[in-house]
């Protein structure tokens, strides 16, 4: 389905630094589009009382932060996105769905990895539930943590 870029919350850290190919990636996007939607968790509804009549429901971006992120640079309203059944107060779920994600779908850069494998340690996973949960080695996982 389709929503508004304005109904999407986006965390503070989960706002892409630079990356390899921004340039290219946000001049693809501008062209054509953004292919895959991003995945998101619908947020719970405020109470009545808050609503107003032009009241949009708002999703919490999980997945797709570049994708995201290039929509947003080339001014789209607009973004595909699929809604993942996630619990929305659930970080270490979200970090781990989106990694996960990237593993099989995506050839990550390290840093960026290496990012991401750091996010779910700070959110208490360990290195070994890492290596299990990307089906990587233990000293993959410290190569790449290495690098930041």
């Amino acid at each position: 389905m389709k929503v508004l870029l304005s109904q999407l919350v986006v965390k503070k850290e989960d706002v892409p630094d630079e990356w390899l190919g921004a340039d290219e990636f946000t001049e693809s996007i501008k062209a054509r589009g953004v292919q895959e939607p991003i995945q998101v968790v619908r947020l719970p509804d405020p109470p009545k009382a808050k609503r107003g009549k032009d009241y949009k429901p708002r999703y919490l971006l999980i997945h797709g932060r570049h994708r995201w992120w290039s929509a947003k640079c080339t001014r789209q309203r607009e973004i595909d996105v699929e809604v993942v059944k996630l619990d929305p107060n659930n970080r270490r779920q979200h970090l781990e769905f989106a990694l996960v994600s990237n593993e099989v779908l995506t050839e990550v850069d390290p840093v960026t990895r290496g990012r991401r494998y750091q996010q779910l340690l700070d959110e208490g996973v360990t290195v070994e539930e890492l290596a299990d949960l990307t089906k990587k080695s233990i000293s993959f996982i410290y190569q790449h943590l290495d690098m930041l």
